[in-house]
């Protein structure tokens, strides 16, 4: 603030015991100094925008991480820190929010500077700090915290799906991704993004994404498990190197790097007890896959008659089959006659809370805790529950001493 501005708009001593004064106030109980508020010729309620923080972001912010705003003309834009991912929403408050510069808080005694330039000290009534406004606003941007936006991930990955390296020159005009375009595209934290890729069964080939084509998984897997099965490996004990060896040993039909990315897919690395790295696979994620064969090309299925057909496709008797793996994957309805099973699975689903149980209640109209729990549980952020999301988009009521959970709108 200039000296001339000082000298022609600043509140003297007098003006400020005079306003204490009509505002019945005993001037001993003013905090000293004091800060007197005017507004700057710049002043303008649209050079700033206010953001608020949690504790999460506010830290990421002092500790100097990345903070990327995310999301392209038809997107709700999104805040992603390096693991989190959060909507931004505008929000109106009734009081004027004032931006001061240099605003003291609490007892925070003026520096020589402001002794010198804005503290008005004509006698020893008062210290007077004065402040100029830089701007104002009646609203801010509030966060919430969301699951990271990747069904666009998912289209983005089915573009060109690895064939096998017979097949990539043909494949060498269409779409490809490398984790930067990803994260320009994505609404995606990076840590929340390269876990959803691992999820998805995405591997980098000379550094572009990409998942298996279906039938090209089938038959790398087919190979696989009679290798296994002509050496009469255990599914829990199999050695990596070798199997590229006995799998390639006529040419390559399957490269080394697809035999780790299944592997490590559909297992994990663990010691045998000689110490030796090998390979054991996860039951669940094996036998889902097999299910998902059975069903992808078919509608409806007879339950049982599945189940007898999916123990006998799983090509080792040491591998069991259980109808918990199905959960979130297929959609088994009891109430038929027979009971009938059909795919179902939960990532073909709207990743938008309200969305979802949209879809679910189309699909069927009343549904046990148990039957929609898989297809919900994934929607559930750090803190929430299942019970929650149900009180809020579900209505329950109890039929035969069953509670059951139906749509709290209509759905035509």
């Amino acid at each position: 603030m200039s000296e001339m501005e000082v000298e022609t708009c600043c509140r003297t001593d007098e003006d400020v015991l005079a306003t204490l004064t009509l505002s019945k106030l005993d001037p001993d109980d003013l905090s000293m100094p004091s800060q007197t508020l005017y507004f700057s010729e710049s002043a303008s309620d649209q050079n700033y925008i206010l953001i608020q923080l949690n504790k999460e972001v506010l830290k990421s912010v002092e500790d100097g991480e990345d903070i990327v705003i995310r999301g392209n003309s038809e997107d709700s834009a999104t805040l992603c820190t390096g693991d989190k991912t959060y909507d931004i929403k505008k929000a109106k408050i009734s009081n004027t929010l004032l931006f001061l510069p240099e605003c003291r808080v609490g007892n925070k005694e003026p520096t020589d500077e402001d002794e010198k330039e804005n503290i008005n000290t004509s006698n020893n009534s008062f210290k007077l700090i004065h402040q100029k406004i830089e701007g104002w606003s009646h609203d801010y941007l509030e966060l919430k915290q969301i699951h990271p936006r990747i069904n666009k991930l998912k289209m983005l990955l089915q573009e060109n799906p690895y064939k096998g390296p017979e097949a990539e020159e043909e494949c060498a005009e269409k779409n490809k991704y490398k984790m930067s375009e990803f994260l320009n595209i994505i609404q995606a934290s990076e840590g929340e993004l390269v876990e959803s890729l691992h999820k998805l069964g995405a591997c980098c080939i000379d550094g572009y994404w990409r998942v298996l084509d279906f039938d090209y998984l089938t038959f790398c897997l087919s190979g696989i498990c009679e290798v296994i099965d002509c050496e009469s490996w255990h599914f829990s004990q199999i050695p990596l190197e070798k199997l590229c060896e006995k799998i390639n040993d006529s040419g390559e039909l399957v490269p080394d790097f697809i035999v780790h990315h299944i592997l490590s897919f559909y297992g994990h690395r663990i010691s045998n007890a000689d110490g030796v790295s090998v390979f054991e696979i996860d039951e669940e994620k094996f036998c889902r896959y097999f299910a998902e064969l059975l069903m992808r090309d078919t509608g409806k299925y007879n339950l049982q008659e599945f189940l007898e057909v999916w123990k006998s496709t799983v090509p080792s008797d040491k591998i069991v089959t259980d109808e918990k793996y199905l959960s979130g994957l297929a959609l088994i309805d009891r109430n038929a006659k027979p009971a009938t099973i059909e795919r179902f699975p939960v990532d073909s689903l709207p990743q938008d809370p309200s969305k979802r149980f949209d879809a679910l209640f189309q699909k069927r109209a009343k549904w046990t805790r148990e039957e929609i729990e898989p297809f919900i549980s994934d929607l559930c952020l750090e803190g929430q529950s299942v019970s929650a999301l149900l009180t809020k988009f579900a209505r329950s009521s109890i039929s035969n001493g069953a509670k059951l959970f139906s749509s709290r709108k209509s759905l035509r």
